[in-house]
């Protein structure tokens, strides 16, 4: 998948879904569209556990979703459980999501332990680095379902193992991400279908060669900083089209 197409399929996500949500009835329905149509996941029935046994105090519990490669636990809640709320559980005790899901891992043999554990309401979803657990400033990493647009790439990791750790650069990099989605946005309403293949490759090329421009003018390899911006202004909104073809054709010179 392109950029562009996984942009505006996360897109399609959040409209599907904002609103809706019921831990019995949707939750497979909810990950199966997001690992598949969202993060590009082949054949996601087939690796992907729903329901996976794991017995507790010798009685059989389900983990809600458990992914194998990439040793994932997703525990699902229906919208407007609060991720923090302490629920009645068996075993006469209160745990809170993600405290259920860490006792579905604890009980779990050594090679099939999370990675991740990842606890979800459809609005919210929460992201536990297992590997910080023990660190004084454990906590979850937070995604609103209103920012997957411009924030799915944090969820990498759930079917790419060499995803090692939700870094700052990571965060930064999907800061700068809200930037081209603000563009991405305002430019795919100037396609007249914007829902076609070629439109959404033809987006893709544009948005990353902006990209390279607002790199290459603050990284000096126009010669001074600014130097796109410096470009732009000359030209009002109508003839900004025609500003940017004479740039890239430029640009796809030689050198020389």
């Amino acid at each position: 998948m392109t950029d562009a197409e996984q942009r505006e399929a996360a897109r399609q996500f959040v409209n599907k879904w904002r609103g809706n949500g019921n831990e019995d009835e949707d939750g497979r329905s909810y990950w199966i569209d997001l690992l598949q149509n969202v993060l590009g996941m082949e054949k996601v029935t087939d690796r992907v556990d729903f329901e996976k046994k794991v017995y507790v105090d010798g009685n059989k519990k389900r983990i809600d979703v458990y992914i194998p490669e990439t040793r994932v636990i997703i525990e699902q809640k229906s919208l407007g459980i609060a991720l923090d709320q302490k629920i009645h559980n068996s075993g006469d005790v209160d745990l809170t999501p993600y405290e259920q899901a860490k006792r579905y891992n604890d009980n779990l043999s050594f090679s099939e332990k999370a990675r991740w554990i990842i606890t979800s309401n459809f609005a919210q979803i929460w992201i536990y680095d297992m590997d910080q657990a023990n660190s004084k400033d454990f906590a979850p990493v937070k995604i609103e379902l209103t920012d997957l647009q411009s924030k799915y790439p944090l969820l990498d990791f759930l079917i790419k193992k060499e995803v090692k750790e939700i870094s700052h650069e990571m965060e930064i990099s999907i800061q700068a991400g809200d930037i081209v989605g603000k563009l991405y946005d305002a430019l795919i309403k100037q396609y007249k279908d914007s829902t076609n293949e070629h439109s959404l490759k033809s987006l893709n090329a544009l948005c990353v060669r902006l990209v390279f421009c607002l790199y290459a003018e603050d990284a000096g390899i126009f010669g001074r900083r600014n130097m796109f911006h410096d470009y732009l202004v000359n030209y009002d909104a109508e003839h900004t089209r025609s500003a940017l073809i004479d740039l890239f054709q430029v640009l796809d010179q030689k050198e020389e």
